[in-house]
């Protein structure tokens, strides 16, 4: 609605063009990126329900007896547990990502010589990449949260609260806990954001210029 209203493309990464960020308020793309990261992420919560059961596996992994067993848990409800977390931690990491991408940029483009100026595919990827990287790292405590109950044993045939198992996690481990494997996962994240905004942009900025040309063309064969 907010992109035909407004002629703003909207999507989980939620970049705001600098033509109408200054007219249109923020909020409501982020408002728009949390509901679209949030239904997505629900959509797709028993794939990754499934693939992080399958990660953990030390012997051969075999889809459908995992789904069989994950079926016996809990039904379809079992599907979806740790999703919870995936929608609550969606508004805060767009939202981090999105302010310091367009941070970044405008630090880039006053380096460069002005508003006016192109900060290039080098300078998004180096934005894309960095605010990927600050964003994963403000939620990464819920995702090891989320991963731990997605892969807790209910030997009762109870899930824990999720306060519950972070309390655990906490007393029985300490604070530098909720970072481990944060090493790799951010290093794979660098790269992926920083392509991810890249390439969006370049392709979107690509686009923009063909669909000028077009309208161009189709103007002035009415002319004639």
């Amino acid at each position: 609605y907010w992109e035909r209203v407004y002629l703003v493309d909207i999507g989980e990464q939620t970049v705001v063009p600098e033509s109408v960020s200054k007219h249109v308020n923020a909020s409501r793309y982020l408002i728009a990126g949390g509901i679209a990261g949030a239904t997505s992420r629900t959509a797709t919560a028993p794939l990754d329900r499934l693939k992080v059961v399958l990660q953990i596996q030390t012997k051969e992994a075999r889809i459908m007896p995992e789904v069989r067993k994950i079926w016996k848990e809990g039904k379809m409800f079992a599907f979806f547990r740790g999703n919870g977390l995936n929608v609550v931690k969606v508004a805060p990491e767009s939202a981090i990502r999105f302010y310091t991408y367009e941070f970044l940029k405008g630090v880039i483009m006053d380096a460069r010589g002005g508003e006016k100026a192109d900060i290039g595919g080098m300078g998004r990827l180096v934005a894309g990449g960095v605010a990927g990287a600050v964003a994963q790292t403000a939620i990464y405590p819920f995702d090891l949260v989320k991963t731990r109950l997605q892969t807790y044993d209910c030997l009762d045939g109870k899930v824990p609260r999720i306060g519950a198992l972070t309390r655990d996690i906490w007393v029985k481990e300490g604070t530098r806990a909720f970072y481990k494997g944060f090493f790799p996962s951010v290093v794979g994240i660098i790269p992926y954001a920083g392509i991810d905004l890249a390439a969006y942009e370049t392709l979107k900025d690509l686009a923009k210029k063909f669909i000028l040309q077009d309208n161009g063309k189709t103007c002035n064969l009415l002319h004639l």
